[in-house]
């Protein structure tokens, strides 16, 4: 016996041709009226699955991004309610996995090297005459966590300043999540979300960026990310965060556009507050080293201008200062003797004994004057 009423089938298939064989087995399920939904991923399931809340899931094990007991196992957790039937696909035997899945609440369990037209439609149409016994209580019950669930996701949105919007592109409509008006700072009652719309709310200086972002993800089909600013009507400055994906037809016709924007104001304003901190930084570093130099150039020219032999050493007694009067007195060149040796090079040993006790006298400490 097929079911009364039009169901909604969701097929979770990264095989583009197998998705499309079993298309092909249920839409010619004579007298069987179904809405079929087609992932390619993990993501896209669960994506599909909590906008549509179809009736049947067909999903194979193995996808690109996860397993497909991953979906199971998600569903059990966060929505112990919703009791959807699911069959699973596998490529091959695996006793293991198939024991797992039933406990997890697996309808039925297929192999595809097994899988032929009547087998499917027979499993899919048992599945969905069980749905069908579920009492009106109970699809009330459903119904009731559904909502819970939406809140959920509401306020998750809320709380991450994170919301998500689709444009149907054949259509010209535009949908937004709640946070998305909230973000914007806009009354869902007063207002119609539009692009031209949308497009008013960027700041001016920005615009052509967040065009031209959008028609070239178009033109090539590639997912786009792109970080942009908001004018609102008090002249604050909002930053957000937007990805897009779009669904094209097989010539390439977009479809429909999804996706998320996310104000993220605060993380930029401190990032800018970083940046100009550290600009200010740099700028200090700057004229502090060009005050340096600069002291250093009048340092030696001061050194420079005078015929006495001026020298100084560091903690360790190595010349550190040697100026040109001593240059000419000593005979020696700067280069030669800076860093590389102790007065004592030209000094007699007396005459550097009386230098500390002279230095010795005056400083109040006591100064070697040892011959190194």
């Amino acid at each position: 016996m097929k079911p009364q009423t039009q169901s909604t089938i969701l097929i979770v298939d990264d095989s583009e041709s197998d998705r499309l064989t079993y298309r092909g087995y249920l839409e010619a399920i004579a007298d069987f009226e179904c809405q079929i939904l087609e992932a390619g991923t993990l993501a896209e399931g669960l994506e599909l699955w909590r906008r549509q809340f179809p009736d049947l899931i067909l999903i194979n094990v193995n996808l690109p991004d996860g397993s497909g007991i991953e979906l199971l196992e998600t569903l059990e957790k966060h929505y112990p309610d919703a009791k959807l039937p699911v069959i699973m696909i596998a490529n091959e035997g695996n006793a293991k996995l198939a024991v797992q899945a039933m406990k997890l609440g697996v309808k039925d369990y297929l192999f595809k090297e097994d899988i032929e037209a009547s087998i499917f439609n027979n499993c899919v149409i048992k599945a969905l005459n069980e749905l069908a016994l579920v009492g009106e209580s109970t699809q009330k019950e459903a119904q009731i966590q559904s909502l819970k669930t939406e809140k959920l996701f509401q306020e998750a949105q809320r709380i991450a300043r994170l919301g998500n919007w689709e444009l149907d592109l054949s259509n010209n409509y535009l949908y937004w999540s709640e946070e998305i008006f909230r973000i914007f700072e806009i009354d869902p009652q007063a207002f119609t979300p539009s692009y031209e719309g949308f497009f008013r709310l960027i700041h001016p200086e920005d615009q052509e960026l967040v065009n031209d972002a959008y028609s070239q993800h178009l033109r090539d089909q590639l997912p786009y990310h792109i970080i942009h600013r908001l004018l609102m009507p008090d002249g604050r400055i909002k930053y957000v965060q937007e990805q897009c994906e779009t669904v094209f037809a097989e010539d390439g016709t977009p479809l429909v556009s999804q996706g998320t924007v996310q104000d993220i104001t605060e993380v930029k304003e401190a990032e800018l507050l970083l940046q100009n901190l550290n600009q200010s930084l740099e700028l200090t570093i700057r004229e502090r080293t060009r005050e340096l130099q600069e002291i250093n150039i009048l340092k030696q020219t001061i050194l420079d201008g005078t015929d006495l032999a001026i020298i100084s050493t560091d903690p360790e007694g190595l010349i550190k200062t040697f100026n040109s009067g001593a240059e000419k007195m000593l005979g020696y060149s700067a280069e030669e003797i800076i860093g590389q040796y102790t007065p004592d090079l030209f000094l007699a040993t007396e005459d550097l004994q009386q230098i500390a006790r002279n230095l010795s006298a005056v400083l109040g400490l006591e100064v070697e004057g040892n011959v190194r």
